[in-house]
C-alpha cells in the first residue's frame, strides 16, 4: 500500500510489525506454547500522523490446544502447523475485537488524539 490506504477509501490503517514468534514453550522444549509479539499502530492516511499505538509498546498473545495459555501442548499431541495456524488466528480475533467496536469518524479521532510526548517513538 504504497499511499497507505487513501486509495482504497481508508480513513486509517492498522500497521502491525511482529517483534517475534515462537512456538515452543521457552522452560521446555518439549512443550508447545504458540506466543506472538506485535507492535501496532494506527495510521491517519490523510496526513500519515499517528493517531494510536500499542501501550506498552508491544501487544503478546499466546495460545494452547488446551485453550488456555498457562496450560502448554506435549509436542507429540499436535502438529506444529497447527500451533502456528493457531496462534496466528487468536492474535487476528484478539486484534479484531480490539479493533471492531471503535469504528470512530476523523472528527472523533481528532477529539481523542493524544499529544505526541505520550505516543511511543517511532
Amino acid at each position: 500500500m504504497e499511499d497507505g490506504g487513501a486509495s482504497r477509501g481508508a480513513d486509517y490503517v492498522l500497521v502491525g510489525h511482529i517483534e517475534s514468534f515462537t512456538l515452543q514453550d521457552p522452560g521446555n522444549p518439549n512443550l508447545y506454547v504458540g506466543t506472538i509479539r506485535l507492535r501496532l499502530k494506527v495510521v491517519d492516511t490523510l496526513d500519515g500522523s499517528l493517531v494510536w499505538s500499542s501501550a506498552p509498546p508491544e501487544a503478546v498473545y499466546r495460545w494452547t490446544a488446551s485453550g488456555h495459555p498457562d496450560v502448554p501442548t506435549p509436542i507429540f499431541d499436535i502438529d506444529a502447523e497447527d500451533v502456528r495456524w493457531g496462534t496466528l488466528r487468536y492474535a487476528a480475533r484478539r486484534l479484531g475485537h480490539v479493533f471492531s467496536p471503535r469504528i470512530i469518524t476523523r472528527a472523533e479521532a481528532q477529539r481523542r488524539r493524544r499529544p505526541r510526548d505520550q505516543m511511543m517513538p517511532e
